[in-house]
């Protein structure tokens, strides 16, 4: 596995804000706004250089694992899906 070309900086995160299992779009969204937790994270640089690090040497998969990590550690909330945009 290499480095994930598609690798821009900039990811857009679909959150687990733990709202049980019935719940509506408009519960997520006023759930994302009331914790200010956004759609669309930039990922700092070192963490970009951490990532591009981890990809060469242990391939994109072991890399994007670290890209979520931090994604929980910065928010608070477990990533459930996110995507290079």
């Amino acid at each position: 596995m290499s480095l994930n070309k598609g690798a821009t900086g900039t990811v857009e995160v679909t959150w687990d804000l733990e709202l049980g299992d019935d719940w509506s779009v408009a519960d997520y969204t006023e759930k994302m706004e009331s914790e200010g937790v956004p759609f669309i994270v930039e990922v700092y640089p070192h963490i970009m250089a951490a990532y591009r690090k981890t990809a060469k040497r242990q391939g994109a998969r072991k890399a994007e694992a670290g890209i979520t990590k931090w994604l929980h550690d910065a928010a608070g909330f477990q990533a459930d899906d996110w995507e290079w945009v």
